[in-house]
């Protein structure tokens, strides 16, 4: 039986909602449904990209554990790809707006047993200059824009 490798990317730093547990959870799911796994930690900004852009392509998913900026980091990533694998996110970010408006779970378990699942959904990505956008491009003076405007 040919495994599927799934590259985990996971942002520390991102957010305060779950615990180290959790995405021990989502690991075993993945372990159970025979998942080969790399795991990687970022230890910088732009880190999630650039593991991507040099390992990506060796890989079935591509499950990104982080907020919105590591989601934003990873398309970046993923974008560069001319063999592009499928992203899963786990949303544990403090806003989560990206998955808040597409109806994610932020319990990491079921977010693994989608990934599992293999259904597919897709998403636009839009591009600002260099860098890809998955859900919105600002610029500008105001740095808390995402804070203080309503869904």
């Amino acid at each position: 039986m040919n495994r599927k490798k799934v590259l985990v990317l996971i942002n520390p730093n991102s957010g305060k909602k779950n615990s180290k547990e959790s995405v021990l959870d989502a690991l075993n799911v993945f372990s159970a449904n025979n998942y080969q796994m790399e795991i990687y930690l970022s230890q910088k900004p732009m880190d999630v990209t650039r593991y991507i852009e040099e390992n990506g392509e060796r890989f079935d998913v591509v499950a990104v554990f982080g907020g919105d900026g590591t989601l934003n980091e990873a398309t970046n990533g993923l974008m560069k790809l001319k063999h592009k694998p499928v992203i899963s996110y786990f949303p544990t970010g403090t806003m989560n707006d990206f998955g808040t408006n597409f109806g994610l779970t932020n319990d990491m378990k079921q977010c693994a047993t989608v990934a599992c699942a293999g259904n597919i959904e897709s998403f636009d990505v839009g591009k600002m200059n260099s860098r890809y956008f998955n859900y919105v491009a600002g610029f500008g003076a105001f740095c808390n824009v995402s804070y203080e405007t309503k869904q």
